[in-house]
């Protein structure tokens, strides 16, 4: 589809061409930026349309390993990686329920399926889906040497370099090239 740098994608205006709700995916390595323009999507999509009075949520697996109490320590647990991702599943559906205007999806999704529950229940929902990937760029090896060292979850790169071996193309996405390109 398009590619285009993560500064571009910052600085473009957000369509809303839609009257339901838009469901974005990210894709991406740990430290590839995804959460971070996540985020970022959020706040611009709610101070460009303060008529929704902040119906976003983003939704994410690695919010289950967050301590609520001191809010951000991070303590993965692979034991509860299922159980991580049927809640990121389940506050996804009640978004849905509710009709919130946007909701992201915040998880590496490198292959298809892992993001597939995703793109059927919003299509079930009659929303809009946008597919974001946040690429290693021109220079793989580098980027995945930067992800690593910029990544706040203790991922190791050789973990890293497996995830994005593994990666699935999709050709609905957006494509963005990372912040040092």
């Amino acid at each position: 589809k398009k590619t285009m740098s993560i500064a571009d994608f910052d600085n473009a205006p957000i369509e809303w061409k839609w009257s339901g709700t838009r469901v974005v995916v990210m894709r991406g390595v740990p430290g590839s930026g995804k959460s971070t323009t996540a985020s970022k999507y959020a706040s611009k999509a709610l101070e460009h349309n303060v008529m929704f009075e902040g119906r976003a949520i983003v939704v994410s697996a690695d919010k289950f390993f967050c301590d609520p109490e001191t809010l951000g320590d991070y303590n993965w647990d692979g034991k509860h990686i299922k159980c991580a991702h049927q809640m990121c599943k389940h506050q996804f559906m009640q978004a849905l329920r509710d009709k919130t205007w946007l909701i992201i999806v915040d998880n590496t999704n490198t292959q298809r399926w892992e993001y597939r529950f995703y793109c059927d229940q919003a299509e079930k929902f009659g929303a809009e889906l946008q597919v974001l990937e946040v690429t290693c760029g021109s220079h793989p090896a580098l980027a995945l040497a930067k992800f690593h060292l910029r990544q706040k979850h203790g991922v190791p790169l050789e973990k890293i370099i497996e995830m994005e071996g593994r990666w699935e193309d999709d050709n609905r996405a957006i494509k963005i090239r990372p912040w040092f390109e």
